[in-house]
């Protein structure tokens, strides 16, 4: 299963950050979290969630933590 969510979350962000022209790279923490880490020329920005299923917004929150990352990337 957590192979699953960590496909999911890889082209949920994929998808945020076609857009602007940035890559994507997902690292696991020492814990139950992600580190999702945009690149953009030089610039990186990253965005940390939960790999548990612990909330069922989680999918709107880091689009809407991506694209607030990405748009400080690109400005």
């Amino acid at each position: 299963m957590t192979v699953r969510r960590i496909r999911d979350l890889h082209r949920l962000c994929r998808g945020e950050a076609e857009p602007f022209g940035a890559g994507v790279r997902i690292e696991r923490t020492g814990g139950d979290h992600l580190k999702v880490i945009f690149a953009v020329g030089g610039r990186t920005a990253f965005v940390i969630t939960s790999l548990t299923p612990g909330c069922w917004r989680r999918d709107r929150h880091v689009r809407a933590e991506a694209r607030r990352a990405l748009r400080t990337l690109t400005t």
